[in-house]
């Protein structure tokens, strides 16, 4: 299937457009990871179907999407180095509180360290409102879920859980930086709102401009993106001997070892990873996370 189509490609039925695609090979395609999300909302509209009674319930029916995916390719991101991200924290915005217009106010230095820290995606972070910082068993945390009435959405199932604050963040200032829009905006402001899901389209804007900003302080590699930071912390754990059970529920991801699916079955909602694993050691596996040689000592933030 092309990936771009215009005048008589518009019209053509799909077999059609394979024929076309196939004998222009040089023409670009749609990519493996696009396609299975459009056959993922082709199968929601049929299981809502046969929900709803569209399909007699007479009728022999079993979901025809089920294993209709293509085998996607491992991700080219990378984790950064140390010297990356040294060259990171010693640019304007770290070290001297620069705020540059595209870059969002304190989205621009709080959204790279966060990720550092706890592993969450960029929607994840841009999500976040004054509630979601909070106490738990008297352990600040993030927690990150949904709330569609207001467009916050996550990735997965999996990407609602509770993290716990690192303690680098709490000392960088984060939860300062919490206090002071809770104290001015209240407890269902949005803690980054130029970039929040009501800010449309301003997401994307700011990822394109840290893409910028990482070129300009000399991250060349076209293989760090804002998510090689989710690489860095992943790494992190590993590295602190963190198990991988804990180390996908941190991040939200989905672990598809047959032995995970056995025991109590995870509920939806935040704090079902507090009941899994215990608040002592979602706090032990997140306080490991260390990064040795980087040099956090000129990082200077408007809360600190």
């Amino acid at each position: 299937m092309p990936r771009h189509r215009s005048g008589a490609l518009l019209l053509l039925p799909l077999p059609e457009l394979a024929a076309w695609g196939r004998k222009h090979a040089e023409a670009q395609k749609i990519a493996t990871p696009t396609l299975n999300k459009l056959l993922g909302g082709v199968q929601t509209v049929a299981l809502w179907a046969r929900k709803t009674g569209m399909v007699p319930e007479d009728l022999p029916w079993a979901d025809p999407f089920s294993k209709m995916r293509l085998k996607e390719a491992g991700s080219d991101r990378d984790a950064f180095t140390i010297d990356e991200l040294n060259k990171l924290l010693a640019s304007s915005v770290f070290s001297d509180m620069d705020r540059p217009a595209p870059g969002r106010g304190e989205a621009a230095f709080w959204g790279p360290l966060l990720a550092l820290y706890s592993g969450a995606r960029r929607a994840d972070l841009a999500s976040l409102q004054v509630k979601n910082v909070d106490d738990v068993e008297g352990v600040p945390c993030f927690t990150f879920e949904e709330d569609k009435i207001i467009g916050k959405r996550l990735k997965t199932p999996t990407a609602i859980r509770t993290v716990p604050v690192h303690p680098q963040l709490i000392e960088l200032g984060w939860l300062r930086y919490v206090d002071d829009v809770r104290r001015r905006d209240g407890v269902d402001a949005w803690l980054f709102a130029p970039v929040s899901p009501q800010a449309s389209g301003m997401l994307k804007a700011w990822t394109k401009w840290f893409g910028r900003y990482l070129r300009s302080v000399g991250i060349t590699d076209r293989r760090k993106v804002f998510h090689s930071f989710r690489h860095s912390f992943k790494d992190a754990l590993r590295a602190a001997d963190v198990s991988e059970d804990l180390n996908d529920a941190l991040l939200g991801q989905k672990n598809s070892s047959v032995g995970r699916s056995y025991g109590a079955k995870q509920k939806s909602g935040a704090k079902d990873i507090v009941r899994r694993f215990g608040i002592e050691r979602l706090k032990s596996a997140v306080y490991a996370v260390t990064y040795e040689g980087l040099r956090l000592s000129e990082v200077k933030s408007v809360s600190k």
